[in-house]
């Protein structure tokens, strides 16, 4: 029998996956990512934030993902097949309520903890379970983070100073098939190299794909780290594959709306500007754009 591989699915040509991981005993473990399908997504009020997507998501309902995961893993199944959630932001377009109440009830949440105060205030989940934050001196991969299978780790890189709420990473850590330990690192608004360095040089894991933005984007300000950013990452890491992701076209309304910038960008503008910078040429990494919708196979 083939081996399994881990499948990523962009839902919705934003920040929203089903990341499908091969379990020990066979089949496939299902974790939804972020999920915003259809609706705005908005900050207090409609008048101060209210955020659509201009390409319409591919997977508009939960069920759709449900009939994605029973197709995934064997399209005999009729039971739900989403094993559990990940959160890794407050804002609305990562914590959408009317999204994620459409779950039931008793499929677990993992989310940072200003996440989990949003989410614990809707009363609807049984477990919501915050992601713990990595500190050198604990044995991370050796604790469990219950319901979650032994095999399966999570972990948040905090940042400091200036934007600690935005800029940081979620690690997702699995034991393989072949009993060695993998990562996907998602930054969906980026982590600066150094803070993500001490995890790195611990040599506990090798990273499979590195997740994160390549647009120069800006709200009030605040930036959002892109291709440069996502190329030092990607050097940092040794990534097999970086996926773009959290780089979507938005009708942004409402008054912080004024405020908001951006400039899309290219791997090959990074990779001219690091060139600038360092130079010479540098390698192209395995750069992968997953359309909205469509799903890839990582090896």
């Amino acid at each position: 029998m083939s081996p399994l591989h881990p499948v990523f699915t962009n839902l919705n040509g934003d920040s929203s996956w089903l990341i499908s991981l091969p379990q020990l005993a066979g089949g496939y473990f299902h974790l939804l990512l972020d999920p915003w399908l259809g609706g705005p997504a908005i900050i207090t009020s409609s008048w101060l934030s209210h955020i659509t997507h201009i390409e319409q998501e591919k997977f508009q309902s939960i069920a759709q993902v449900e009939q994605l995961a029973r197709d995934i893993s064997a399209p005999s199944r009729t039971e739900s097949r989403i094993d559990a959630v990940i959160v890794s932001h407050s804002f609305s377009d990562h914590t959408h309520k009317d999204t994620l109440i459409q779950l039931a009830s008793t499929v677990p949440v993992y989310a940072t903890r200003e996440a989990t105060a949003v989410v614990r205030s809707w009363n609807y989940f049984d477990a919501i379970v915050d992601i713990p934050d990595y500190e050198p001196t604990t044995p991370w991969l050796d604790e469990e983070l219950a319901p979650l299978p032994s095999w399966l780790h999570l972990l948040r890189i905090p940042t400091g100073e200036p934007h600690p709420a935005l800029h940081y990473g979620i690690v997702i850590a699995y034991t393989t098939q072949k009993e060695t330990t993998e990562a996907v690192i998602y930054s969906p608004h980026g982590i600066e190299p150094p803070f993500l360095q001490p995890l790195v040089e611990e040599a506990s894991f090798t990273t499979l794909a590195l997740l994160h933005g390549i647009d120069d984007q800006s709200t009030l300000g605040v930036p959002q780290l892109g291709v440069e950013n996502g190329l030092r990452l990607e050097t940092l890491t040794g990534a097999r594959y970086w996926l773009r992701t959290h780089s979507p076209l938005l009708d942004f309304r409402g008054l912080i709306g004024w405020f908001y910038r951006s400039v899309p960008r290219t791997l090959d503008d990074g990779l001219e500007q690091a060139e600038r910078e360092m130079g010479y040429k540098r390698a192209r990494p395995n750069y992968v754009e997953v359309a909205n919708g469509e799903s890839v196979v990582l090896k």
